[in-house]
């Protein structure tokens, strides 16, 4: 995914064309996403830039191999951007992060990292420390200094921009001033650009021997719990403020997040005469060698045998014939146009059998989840909160495999009621009504090789239900964004595309 702009050129033509570069004198094209194994300590580093001598001019010393070594004197500006995917802190967090939700910083740490003759600048998060600061060590030791004052946390809602000015001193300690630009809420988990809105900037000084030949992303753990940090590229420069103007005109896109989508659509039974009841699916058929490391060849499911690691989905779920009596939208009827309780619905993992559907269970007038086939057994959310043709429910579900004992299943679900008419599904510009959080009361084997939307019925009435498509998706967050903010549909063929 990245930001493009679109212009209509000469048909039949391609146009790539980038800005001119000024005084960029380095771009690492390899940011991404650091995936410590779980289970501390642990640590994961991304090589994102090996230094070309040339490129730095009288910066770079022949003798040592570094920028910056021996008698070099002299000015240096980099930039990346950073976000925590799995962590975040207790104060001062974007609007709708929780405080230590999904983990506690203080056992972790992360950075964009200078290496010379050893480790040195590393700008991020020191380990131990909830707030945005740097370090200069290795594995985030070294010493934390805090951005700001009140400290800023980190959270995966929240990408922070860092700049850096590396003054390059011939007989004393080097000097870096950083600036921090941090950007909250962008949807798609997505890289922030020039118009989009800085929450605060923090100015903050280090010294020490700061020469270097290369330079790396990283980020660890010291406990069970993960830590993956995703990186922009990181950009050298040799005047102040270009490094990071060029980041923000070249939105770098973290690959991978988005794992896989399947089509999603109406669901409509047969009509119910005896035995068991009338169902209709949707099979999304997965493409197992998306999931990457998740997918386990073995058993040919995603998240067997030895499978460790996080799954993020998220889909929407809407009823066209049912109505509950519990905390309906204003204006709905209780049990209009049909009473829910003979129904079922949901979308649904499945590996032999159906592993865990989330929707309605049977026999249920509300939402919940059930782990069975038919809507059974079922498990209602609680408050309860009953479905409605007025209502959409928004699923996101974040899946912990564990190869040593059953799986966790986090659920979140967003309610929205009364769009306006002729609007189906809920956009980034709508408001849930309802917020329902850490429903996390499955526990057992969720390994799957299918995915379906079902609806089913045990009378003669109908249960037609709508669902969205299905997002699969490798980064909190990134599954709903996806579907509340979805990219643009493909440009008609023989348009030009100018990516700036």
């Amino acid at each position: 995914m990245f930001s493009a702009q679109v212009f209509l050129l000469t048909v039949g033509t391609w146009l790539l064309a980038e800005s001119a570069a000024g005084g960029i004198l380095q771009v690492g094209t390899i940011g991404g996403i650091t995936k410590p194994l779980a289970g501390g300590p642990a640590t994961n580093s991304i090589p994102a830039l090996t230094v070309i001598p040339e490129n730095f001019g009288a910066l770079y010393d022949s003798i040592s191999g570094l920028v910056g070594g021996g008698d070099v004197a002299g000015d240096l500006y980099y930039a990346f951007t950073a976000r925590s995917l799995d962590r975040t802190g207790d104060t001062r967090l974007p609007a709708g992060s929780i405080a230590l939700q999904p983990y506690g910083p203080a056992n972790s740490f992360a950075g964009g990292q200078l290496i010379g003759s050893s480790p040195s600048l590393s700008v991020g998060q020191a380990l131990g420390h909830y707030g945005h600061g740097y370090n200069i060590g290795v594995g985030g030791t070294g010493g934390n200094n805090y951005f700001n004052a009140p400290r800023v946390d980190m959270a995966p809602a929240r990408v922070a921009l860092f700049e850096v000015h590396l003054r390059f001193n011939a007989t004393d300690n080097d000097s870096a001033l950083i600036t921090m630009s941090l950007y909250d809420n962008l949807p798609h988990l997505r890289q922030p650009i020039a118009s989009d809105g800085v929450y605060t900037q923090s100015v903050i000084s280090a010294h020490g021997n700061f020469a270097f030949d290369k330079f790396q992303f990283t980020s660890g753990h010291t406990d069970s719990a993960p830590a993956r940090w995703s990186f922009s590229n990181v950009v050298f420069a040799e005047n102040e403020g270009e490094a990071a103007e060029y980041l923000l005109a070249h939105p770098f896109s973290t690959p991978n997040t988005i794992i896989q989508v399947g089509k999603g659509g109406i669901t409509d039974p047969e009509n119910w005469s005896e035995g068991d009841p009338a169902t209709d699916a949707i099979d999304v058929n997965i493409a197992t060698n998306d999931f990457g490391d998740l997918y386990d060849s073995a058993s040919g499911t995603i998240g067997g045998g030895a499978v460790i690691g996080h799954l993020y989905y998220a889909f929407t779920a809407r009823s066209l014939d049912r109505a509950g009596s519990v905390l309906l939208p204003a204006g709905s009827t209780a049990g209009q146009p049909f009473y829910p309780s003979n129904a079922f619905a949901g979308g649904q993992l499945v590996r032999s059998l159906p592993v865990l559907g989330i929707s309605q269970g049977f026999g249920s007038h509300g939402v919940g989840c059930y782990t069975g086939s038919y809507g059974s057994p079922k498990i209602d959310f609680n408050p309860r909160i009953d479905m409605c043709p007025a209502r959409v429910m928004l699923y996101e579900v974040d899946i912990t495999f564990t190869p040593s004992g059953n799986d966790n299943a986090k659920m979140v679900m967003y309610v929205y009621d009364n769009l306006p008419e002729g609007q189906w599904q809920p956009s980034v510009t709508n408001t849930p009504d309802y917020t329902y959080t850490n429903l996390d009361r499955v526990n057992k084997d969720l390994a799957f090789n299918l995915f379906q939307f079902i609806s089913g019925h045990k009378d003669s009435r109908s249960a037609r239900w709508l669902f969205s498509d299905v997002v699969f998706a490798s980064t909190p967050g990134t599954a709903k964004n996806y579907i509340l903010d979805p990219p643009p549909p493909p440009p008609p063929p023989g348009t030009v595309i100018m990516i700036l």
